[in-house]
């Protein structure tokens, strides 16, 4: 019997590595605007015909998620980004799953991202964002490895969220953002409320 249950976990644990190293992320923030403030956009890919698209802005206002078509940037890591370029474009991140997350910045000039068509928009709620943050950020608490990253760059509506960690949950009620070290990780947590749709 426990023999089974290892080998069902092991095969469980095979899928959703699998699934969490296929996708290939990108985050992209846009420049300060006149009041200092930016927009930032995850583009997710969910198939090899579906890509997600979220946007939010630095106010913590979900603007924008929609299921698109299109195709992924396709933009390698540079070694150096001109600062006249990340003052003009922004910043500009690709993330992918080679046994653990990796990431890199590059560059910004070919976003934000346009995509073919409009697939779908999804319902906008209040959510909770995880985001990758460095590691030299002080973290506001420590969660067991493996917890945060399986939502990485994904929503998930506070409902869902509070149901599955309560105390992190009321913590960020009250702040609107947390910062959680996991293993070698560092996430930035933020609670979106609804925006403008774009």
């Amino acid at each position: 019997m426990i023999r089974k249950i290892t080998l069902l976990l092991v095969m469980v644990l095979s899928v959703f590595c699998g699934a969490v190293q296929a996708k290939v992320i990108y985050r992209f923030n846009s420049s300060l605007d006149i009041q200092r403030q930016y927009t930032t956009q995850i583009i997710r890919e969910l198939s090899e015909s579906e890509i997600e698209v979220i946007v939010f802005d630095s106010n913590l206002q979900l603007l924008s998620h929609k299921i698109v078509t299109g195709n992924m940037p396709a933009n390698l890591c540079a070694d150096k980004i001109l600062t006249e370029d990340v003052t003009r474009f922004g910043h500009a991140y690709k993330y992918w799953f080679s046994e653990q997350l990796q990431y890199c910045e590059i560059d910004p000039k070919a976003f934000p991202y346009s995509y073919n068509a409009v697939i779908s928009e999804q319902y906008i709620e209040p959510s909770i964002i995880v985001l990758h943050i460095p590691n030299d950020i002080a973290a506001d608490l420590e969660l067991p490895e493996g917890q945060l990253i399986q939502y990485i760059f994904q929503l998930i509506p506070i409902a869902e969220f509070s149901s599955l960690y309560p105390a992190i949950s009321t913590r960020l009620t009250k702040n609107g953002t947390l910062v959680v070290k996991e293993g070698k990780y560092t996430f930035q947590l933020l609670l979106l409320s609804k925006g403008d749709m774009k």
